[in-house]
């Protein structure tokens, strides 16, 4: 899971009201109606995110078995780059090379696929934050 970006209120944080006067700053609940936005939000996020791939890329350089090659030199040049995702997926783990001119969609992939993360996990926090919002107000 990625770091929480500072400087934003998770759900499970109150807000807190600026005060002109230098005072400590008040703090108020999130309303159902907020909570109802936020979560609507994260909806819209989500569905606008595009293709996705779990995983993550590395960069490889290989040494082959070709006697007097550049990479049996000293010092080595490897062959490469050669670009691999590697990825666990339904409790198999697997990789697959990337061609080079593939990079850029790769890499947008796998970074939808980490905001996907991010924009669930909110949405549990927001959606369990409004379920005890509405659990309280029907005791009162």
């Amino acid at each position: 899971m990625l770091p929480k970006k500072p400087g934003k209120p998770t759900p499970a944080q109150p807000i807190e009201e600026a005060n002109p006067h230098g005072e400590a700053p008040k703090v108020r609940a999130k309303t159902e109606g907020e909570l109802e936005r936020q979560i609507e939000k994260v909806k819209r996020d989500l569905s606008a995110l595009g293709d996705l791939r779990p995983g993550s890329l590395s960069t490889q350089y290989n040494v082959c078995g070709t006697p007097g090659c550049r990479c049996k030199d000293t010092p080595p040049q490897k062959h490469g780059p050669y670009y691999q995702v590697s990825f666990s997926r339904k409790g198999k783990s697997s990789s697959k090379f990337v061609r080079k001119e593939d990079l850029p969609t790769i890499q947008k992939q796998l970074k939808n696929y980490e905001r996907m993360k991010e924009l669930v996990d909110r949405w549990i926090d927001l959606s369990t934050e409004l379920s005890n919002l509405r659990l309280t107000q029907n005791r009162t």
